[in-house]
């Protein structure tokens, strides 16, 4: 399920890169929350870090549960999960 730009409840400060591997040059960043569950954005191209200018144009952004569904073979980074759902209920 899609998650818009207007529905989100607010981006992090910094966003984190939450991907290990599994998708060549892309990588998948935690950038915000949606009801208190964290969103993530998929960048198509090698990048060491990630601004909101980076994904100004973005209209929509996923969430871990779709994005296992349509990409298996994503890598993640446990403890980078844990840190963004913990920033994600931090507004509740």
């Amino acid at each position: 399920m899609p998650v818009f730009r207007k529905d989100i409840d607010f981006f992090f400060e910094k966003f984190i890169k939450v991907s290990t591997g599994g998708g060549g040059d892309a990588s998948v960043w935690a950038v915000g929350s949606y009801q208190g569950i964290f969103i993530l954005t998929v960048i198509e191209k090698k990048i060491d870090s990630l601004t909101i200018d980076d994904i100004v144009d973005k209209p929509a952004f996923v969430m871990l549960d779709d994005l296992m569904k349509f990409s298996p073979e994503w890598q993640y980074d446990s403890a980078a999960l844990d840190l963004s759902a913990k920033l994600a209920i931090s507004s509740l």
